[in-house]
C-alpha cells in the first residue's frame, strides 16, 4: 500500500490503472497529479486527497505532501498520447517527479502501457536511480523521432539527387539523339 502516488501519465492511461487499485487502498492514498488528471479524479470522486503538481513552483509542496505519510511513495509513468513533442506537460511532470523525494527517501517506479496495464515495476529506487531511469527513458522516447527524422532527411536527399541525375541523364540523352539526323 502506498502513502502517495505521483501520477505523471495521461488520464486515458491513469484512470484504468487507478480503477484497478483496491478501493480501500485508493481512499488512503494521497494522489499527486497534473491538473488535467486531478480534475478527472475529483470528478469521479475516486480519492479524497488529490493535489496538483504544476512544475517547479509546486515542487516543495509536493515534497512535503509526499513526505507526510511514512508509507511508501510510487511514481506512475506512462506513454505520451501525442508523442513526446506534443505532451510537454507530461514529460515535464515525469522529469520533475523524482525531485519530489527528500534526499534519503525511496520510491517505486510503476510504468503503465496504453490502457493502464502495468508493464513494469522497479521497487525502492533512490532519487538518483529514479532520475537516471526516467531521464534515459525520456531521451530514448525523444531520440526515436529525432533519429528517424535525421535518417529520413539524408535518405530523401539521396533519393532526390538520384532522381535528378536520372532526369538530367535521360534529358541529355534525348537531346543528343534528337540532334542526330
Amino acid at each position: 500500500m502506498y502513502g502517495s502516488l505521483i501520477v505523471t501519465c495521461a488520464a486515458s492511461d491513469a484512470m484504468p490503472f487507478l480503477h484497478g487499485l483496491p478501493n480501500n487502498e485508493l481512499e488512503q492514498t494521497t494522489l499527486i497529479a497534473t491538473s488535467h488528471l486531478a480534475n478527472a479524479i475529483e470528478g469521479q470522486r475516486m480519492a479524497h486527497d488529490v493535489h496538483v503538481t504544476a512544475g517547479v513552483s509546486t515542487l516543495r509542496a509536493v515534497r512535503q505532501i509526499a513526505g507526510c505519510s511514512r508509507r511508501p511513495i510510487a511514481i506512475v509513468i506512462g506513454p505520451d498520447p501525442g508523442g513526446p513533442l506534443r505532451s510537454k506537460g507530461l514529460v515535464r511532470a515525469r522529469l520533475l517527479a523524482p525531485l519530489a523525494l527528500a534526499g534519503s527517501e525511496r520510491a517505486d517506479l510503476i510504468e503503465v502501457d496504453r490502457g493502464g496495464a502495468v508493464s513494469r515495476i522497479a521497487e525502492s529506487l533512490t532519487r538518483r536511480a529514479l532520475l537516471r531511469t526516467i531521464y534515459v527513458r525520456e531521451a530514448r522516447q525523444l531520440g526515436g523521432p529525432l533519429l528517424r527524422g535525421a535518417v529520413a532527411i539524408p535518405l530523401t536527399l539521396i533519393s532526390l539527387a538520384r532522381l535528378l541525375a536520372f532526369v538530367l541523364w535521360t534529358e541529355g540523352r534525348a537531346r543528343l539523339t534528337t540532334r542526330r539526323p
